[in-house]
């Protein structure tokens, strides 16, 4: 796997065992010729594990971000620009070739392609229950029949939860991480109200999947 940190000195990406999670998933449905879709690139170290298997199965990954700055993002020095960051560690990784930024919004993008091209979309955008929700329901058209919608920072199941915690879980929607709970309640709640128990988190990670079989609506 790719280490961006020693590679391009990079900080503030996913932690090894998230970037392993991710590695495992994409290998299950690399083919050639896959087409792979991250929701929110940052600078690239989720972007690097996915180009590395994009770039070896002669396929595709489509990057999509608006590269801004937010208000529960990372504060950027002023003189850096995201973008710029981004497109320079492909290019070092040797990933120019394989990865397709769009430059916009979530929703936009995904009016911009047709449904069922992808292997594998990865969401980690903007945190929040409604925002995660819509990118769930955008982006699961996306996906073939038999391929993996997946996310990170899913820090449980809701549903294994403690009412307790369910409930200020249920109070903390609207932030992208709650500082008392130590976890992004918007993501949990999110994924649980799309699918339920169908949805799994990979062992020892933040990182959510479910296949496409699973549609939202089924939930268990």
């Amino acid at each position: 796997m790719i280490d961006i940190y020693t590679q391009v000195g990079m900080r503030n990406g996913i932690n090894a065992a998230d970037a392993e999670a991710l590695d495992m998933l994409v290998n299950t449905v690399a083919a050639d010729g896959a087409v792979f879709i991250e929701i929110g690139s940052w600078k690239g170290h989720s972007a690097s594990i996915l180009g590395k298997m994009a770039l070896e199965c002669n396929g595709n990954l489509i990057c999509v971000d608006h590269w801004r700055e937010d208000q529960d993002t990372w504060r950027l020095p002023p003189t850096i620009d995201c973008f710029d960051t981004f497109r320079s560690n492909m290019g070092k990784l040797g990933l120019g070739s394989v990865v397709h930024p769009i430059l916009t919004e979530s929703l936009m993008a995904a009016k911009l392609l047709k449904d069922e091209i992808a292997d594998l979309v990865f969401i980690d955008a903007d945190h929040r229950y409604e925002t995660t929700v819509k990118d769930i329901r955008n982006w699961l058209p996306k996906v073939k029949k038999g391929g993996i919608l997946c996310g990170h920072d899913c820090e449980r199941r809701y549903s294994d939860l403690p009412p307790d915690f369910q409930y200020k879980i249920d109070n903390s929607l609207h932030r992208d991480y709650a500082e008392e709970l130590a976890c992004h309640a918007g993501v949990i709640k999110a994924v649980h109200d799309c699918f339920g128990n169908k949805a799994s988190v990979i062992k020892g990670s933040k990182v959510w999947m479910i296949k496409k079989e699973e549609t939202i609506g089924e939930k268990n």
